[in-house]
């Protein structure tokens, strides 16, 4: 069996929630999935990091746990060999 490059090569990143509108001082968990040239799709949540771009308003751990602190809307970056993609949070 040949494991090819190419297979394992990742086309799309979707995270969920895309966007979530949340009381600020709650939290939740982002899931997210990778969606390789192969067809295939794994959970990669674990393997992802992430960042907020306005921690004032949230912030996100290595979990993907997302904790808002004030409120306002706030874009969150995730990445999984280095594919990007974007959820946002409303507090």
């Amino acid at each position: 069996a040949k494991d090819s490059l190419a297979a394992s090569e990742v086309r799309s990143l979707t995270v969920a929630p895309a966007e979530q509108v949340i009381k600020p001082g709650a939290s939740y968990r982002l899931r997210v999935a990778a969606h390789f040239a192969d067809g295939s799709r794994e959970d990669v949540t674990a393997l992802c990091s992430y960042e907020a771009l306005d921690p004032s308003v949230a912030t996100v751990n290595a979990h993907g746990v997302v904790e808002t602190r004030g409120v306002g809307a706030a874009a969150l970056l995730v990445r999984y060999r280095a594919v990007p993609a974007l959820a946002q949070v409303l507090a």
